[in-house]
């Protein structure tokens, strides 16, 4: 019985739902021909419900009448109704309602701006998001990290990895939001996926520098991208930085997906950090892996 009673549970809360939405849309039907609608903090209440029981035309209804009736709609209830639009393949028509009433009557927030912004990136309507990003200041909402991060991995799925730069630099003069470490690690993915491995390292290079410490999806990411040679300057990188540690874990990584290390490049490589550290490299084969350990005496 007690197995069961989560599944009760869930079953009679639908359905509460279901019948509480009911009487509500039967309520504003009758308000509407006795000439009084419900106020703002009731559709506060009834439009986020009608979008968790997926009601959404009734919802969109809600807004429309509150639009009519000058009512004050907090941003979170019109992001639930465009969030879900969204994840649900709706993504036009959320930003038709999107441009139509919320720009022209209601107050978003960053947030209603990112939902939408991410949803045309990934539906592959790149400059339609840019129009509505360059906008953001109108409103006196200002782009966070989810925004340009969204961007930057539309440019990519749009085959417009050109712009990634320009982006990245827009994002990089903000006072308010900086490059994160998945900012990063989207844009390396990004030209990994192209084979422009330069510029990967370019960027893991600008990573390191700015102080951002990459994740394990940074270090995949590469070394699925790179060959021996180029992981060799991917360490290279990290020792210059001072993260013996991380280098550690790349040569790590390389061994547990059973990549070969051309040690002769990985030596060349690393002689050219002479004046920052003394590296030794020893290496033995155990049952077709390398194993490799890196010792670091940081010189003058």
């Amino acid at each position: 019985m007690v197995l069961h009673r989560p599944l009760q549970t869930s079953r009679l809360a639908s359905r509460f739902n279901n019948r509480v939405l009911a009487f509500s849309h039967s309520l504003v039907r009758s308000r509407q021909v006795d000439g009084h609608f419900p106020d703002g903090s009731t559709l506060a209440v009834l439009i986020p419900s009608s979008v968790q029981v997926g009601k959404v035309d009734f919802a969109v209804e809600l807004v429309n009448q509150a639009q009519i009736y000058k009512y004050k709609l907090d941003p979170y209830v019109l992001n639930s109704l465009l969030n879900y639009m969204v994840r649900n393949n709706r993504t036009e028509e959320a930003a038709k309602f999107f441009r139509e009433q919320v720009l022209q009557h209601f107050t978003p927030d960053t947030c209603t701006f990112n939902i939408i912004i991410k949803g045309l990136c990934k539906s592959g309507n790149i400059s339609e998001a840019f129009e509505i990003f360059r906008k953001m200041g109108i409103f006196s909402c200002h782009p966070d990290a989810i925004t340009y991060n969204s961007l930057i991995q539309g440019l990519f799925r749009s085959n417009k990895a050109d712009k990634v730069s320009s982006l990245l630099q827009e994002m990089s003069s903000e006072d308010s939001t900086k490059p994160d470490c998945v900012t990063f690690t989207s844009i390396i993915s990004g030209y990994c996926k192209l084979g422009r491995m330069d510029q990967a390292l370019h960027i893991f290079e600008e990573m390191i520098r700015d102080g951002i410490k990459p994740n394990l999806v940074t270090y995949n990411v590469l070394i699925d991208g790179y060959d021996s040679i180029a992981v060799s300057s991917l360490t290279s990188c990290l020792l210059k930085a001072g993260l013996p540690n991380e280098a550690n874990r790349v040569i790590a990584s390389l061994s547990m997906k059973g990549l070969d290390v051309d040690m002769k490049s990985f030596k060349q490589t690393a002689s050219r950090l002479q004046n920052h550290c003394f590296l030794l490299v020893s290496s033995c084969i155990t049952r077709g892996q390398i194993v490799a350990r890196i010792i670091f005496l940081f010189g003058s």
